[in-house]
């Protein structure tokens, strides 16, 4: 099954796309945890932390293919038999939420600090947008894309290993299964 799915490349153009879209929900991410950063930030060499860098295209790419070989048996995420991250970033800000938590979940089987890093930040970066999407639209909560983001970010963080992760991910798990059962029975009443 692994092998049904293909991953396009990324073109430069996607790619300083997601970048752009990255920067600003973590900037979304850093002034929601503003109080926690500026304690941070005092004692740490690294108090400038307000931006991102994404790996290259290729390890991108890889981390791409890294999730259509974990999750893709057993969930149906992707449409067709192509994983084509041009074409999502071509959509709206859930569909790039979707990309970033698809690489954040590839990058979860690579062992390396940098891998996990980028995971755990990219977890709690989408988790805050994620909510924010959906707390200034509540109908999306409803939507296949925002809920396919749930359901990465459920997965993510509760096999992350971080407290942290795991306990708000096992908390919000119910609130995002009571919308998607609340979908189904409104789209069973409707047809």
């Amino acid at each position: 099954y692994k092998n049904q799915i293909s991953v396009v490349p990324f073109s430069s153009s996607t790619r300083d796309r997601i970048l752009a879209i990255t920067q600003s929900f973590l900037h979304t991410a850093l002034e929601t945890h503003r109080g926690g950063m500026k304690a941070w930030d005092k004692g740490s060499p690294h108090g400038n932390f307000n931006f991102l860098v994404l790996p290259p295209s290729k390890v991108l790419e890889y981390f791409l293919r890294s999730y259509v070989r974990s999750l893709a048996p057993y969930y149906t995420l992707i449409n067709g038999g192509t994983l084509d991250p041009n074409e999502l970033m071509l959509n709206n800000q859930a569909s790039t939420l979707l990309l970033l938590l698809m690489i954040a979940t590839g990058a979860t089987s690579v062992q390396t600090s940098e891998a996990r890093c980028l995971t755990a930040g990219l977890t709690e970066t989408c988790r805050i947008s994620l909510f924010n999407i959906i707390e200034k639209d509540v109908e999306l909560s409803a939507d296949p894309v925002v809920l396919r983001c749930a359901l990465l970010f459920t997965i993510l963080g509760a096999w992350s290993g971080d407290a942290w992760h795991m306990n708000i991910a096992m908390g919000q798990r119910g609130m995002y299964l009571s919308v998607s059962v609340a979908k189904r029975t409104l789209s069973f009443r409707t047809t």
